[in-house]
C-alpha cells in the first residue's frame, strides 16, 4: 500500500513523464535504481539522454541547491553514467534536469517548472 507521500511522488513523476512525451521525448526508464542511487525519469530525444530528478513542492524555491544538493547530484551522476554505459549511450549527450511540480490548490491543477541542464557532472564528479 502506497503512503500519501509515495502517491504524490508517483503523481508528480507521471505528470513530468507526460510533459516529456508531449515535448518529443521517449521515456527510457522510470525509477531506475542501482547501489549508487536512483533516477526518477530517464528520457531520450535525439542524441540527448536526460536524467530527470522530479520534486513536488507546495512552496517555491529560489535556490536550486535547496532542491537537489551536491550529494544528491553526485548520486544521480554516478547512476546516470552506469546507465549510459550499460545501454550504449556513451556517445550521446547526457543531461541532468530537474522538474519542479507545484500543485495549485485553487483549481486542482499542477504546474511544472522544467529546468534543463540544472546541474552538470563536471564540477561534481572529480
Amino acid at each position: 500500500m502506497k503512503t500519501e507521500i509515495q502517491g504524490r511522488g508517483y503523481t508528480a513523476e507521471q505528470l513530468v513523464a507526460d510533459y516529456l512525451v508531449q515535448h518529443g521525448y521517449h521515456i527510457c526508464a522510470r525509477n531506475y535504481s542501482t547501489k549508487s542511487g536512483e533516477i526518477d525519469i530517464i528520457a531520450r530525444k535525439g542524441q540527448v539522454v536526460a536524467f530527470v530528478e522530479v520534486k513536488m513542492r507546495s512552496t517555491h524555491y529560489f535556490n536550486l541547491s535547496l532542491v537537489v544538493d551536491k550529494a544528491k547530484q553526485r548520486k544521480i551522476i554516478v547512476t546516470a553514467l552506469q546507465y549510459a554505459a550499460r545501454n550504449s549511450y556513451t556517445q550521446h549527450v547526457l543531461r541532468f534536469d530537474v522538474a519542479l511540480v507545484e500543485p495549485n490548490m485553487q483549481n486542482n491543477t499542477f504546474s511544472i517548472n522544467f529546468i534543463p541542464n540544472a546541474f552538470t557532472g563536471s564540477e561534481t564528479i572529480l
